[in-house]
């Protein structure tokens, strides 16, 4: 079922991983004794009697000095805490940073409002973009992408929302913990007086890859979710519609070591799947390792892992049920905004064609979508420049250009 993949593609991986890592990236915050990581933070603490308040209310709020690597950005920031609700629809509450730049907006109309989705790809609150904003980059060993692209948005004069969108028990990948995290973020966000967001202010979404997934995924809850949330466009990239095909693709490849996250995240949301009792005794002893994994860390303590190898046939059934449940295609809604998806060709993680699934039902169901193949590239690379397409769309769409299509 989970068959093992070429390493070949490691040489390309690791180039676009070196090209991240040479950037301006400072120390992990975790070496950062000025930082205090989330688990240990009572800010982050849930509050035990929010579940009458409206979700998106804010609960707590704090400023920080925000930075991509050792670069303070230009722009005023925030920590806020705020009211959501996890898969179950039971009340709880992540943390927003809310960034507004120094300079004045002199653009038509108010100043524009996005929702940056970092790639949150990891199993533990180390792996919260909010930690890589107030310590500078590394998220306790995995590339943060806030490093390259909020300070790009913020540059365009925009004000910008980065949800820890997983919640405070890094639910990765989960579909209602995502979109309810994504949107009920916005809301907070919104409502920050200090912010001073204009309630008329055009709003956008993007991310790319695992940031990608919550984009897209907050997108299609939208409509019913937070009907009250018009955003002019959808901007995301390097996302599969099928998150089983994502693990099998990695699986027993050069992220194969990053695998057993996907695993402890179903785990912890589906308890009541038993899934650890279908695994070989390695398997358990790597689940063990794996329960506060950013993805970097995986891949570099099982490079290559093939952990389908440890997982039973009636394990792995459960576990692609689960995650074909949390998949895009399986969500209900779509998009009410434009949206623009690019993927390279030779994306050796998420399958170029696993992505084009969803943009082919958009296109069905009268999405307007403006869709970009990009030959002669990977997944990492794309990583880095992706917010370099994201810019001139959004740009476009709150300008109040019409959005075009190559449905």
């Amino acid at each position: 079922m989970y068959r093992k993949k070429s390493t070949g593609a490691c040489m390309a991986v690791c180039a676009s991983l070196g090209v991240l890592l040479a950037g301006p990236i400072a120390a992990s915050p975790l070496d950062n004794p000025a930082v205090t990581v989330p688990d240990a933070d009572p800010f982050y603490a849930v509050p035990g009697d929010i579940a009458g308040s409206a979700n998106g209310t804010v609960l707590d709020s704090r400023p920080i000095t925000a930075s991509a690597g050792p670069v303070p950005l230009d722009a005023k920031a925030w920590q806020v805490k705020y009211k959501t609700t996890d898969h179950t629809g039971e009340a709880t509450a992540t943390v927003v940073t809310v960034l507004v730049p120094n300079t004045p907006w002199t653009g038509p109309g108010p100043r524009p409002l996005v929702s940056f989705q970092s790639a949150e790809d990891g199993v533990g609150l180390r792996c919260a973009p909010s930690l890589a904003l107030r310590g500078g980059g590394l998220l306790g060993g995995a590339v943060s992408d806030v490093v390259t692209s909020v300070p790009q948005l913020l540059h365009t004069g925009w004000a910008v929302a980065v949800a820890d969108y997983q919640g405070p028990d890094s639910l990765f990948t989960n579909a209602k913990m995502t979109a309810h995290g994504v949107l009920d973020g916005i809301r907070a966000a919104r409502s920050f007086a200090p912010a001073g967001i204009d309630p008329n202010a055009p709003m956008g979404l993007t991310g790319y890859s695992g940031g990608g997934y919550a984009s897209l995924i907050a997108a299609m809850y939208q409509p019913t979710y937070a009907p009250e949330l018009d955003f002019a466009g959808l901007a995301y990239g390097g996302t599969g519609s099928d998150s089983r095909e994502v693990y099998d693709t990695a699986n027993g490849g050069p992220f194969g070591g990053g695998v057993p996250i996907l695993f402890v995240a179903q785990s912890r949301a589906y308890p009541q799947a038993q899934l650890e009792s279908h695994l070989d005794d390695t398997g358990r002893r790597i689940i063990a390792e794996s329960q506060a994994d950013c993805i970097f860390d995986g891949t570099a303590r099982y490079p290559g892992l093939d952990f389908g190898k440890h997982l039973s046939t009636e394990g792995a059934d459960k576990l692609e049920s689960l995650m074909w449940q949390n998949s895009p295609l399986t969500q209900p809604g779509l998009p009410a905004q434009p949206v623009f998806y690019y993927h390279a060709t030779g994306d050796e993680l998420v399958p170029y064609s696993s992505g084009m699934s969803m943009v082919d039902r958009m296109c069905a169901n009268g999405v307007r979508v403006e869709h970009l193949a990009i030959p002669g590239s990977e997944h990492l690379v794309e990583a880095a420049r992706g917010i370099d397409y994201a810019i001139p769309y959004l740009a476009d769409r709150f300008a109040g250009k019409v959005a075009p299509t190559t449905c």
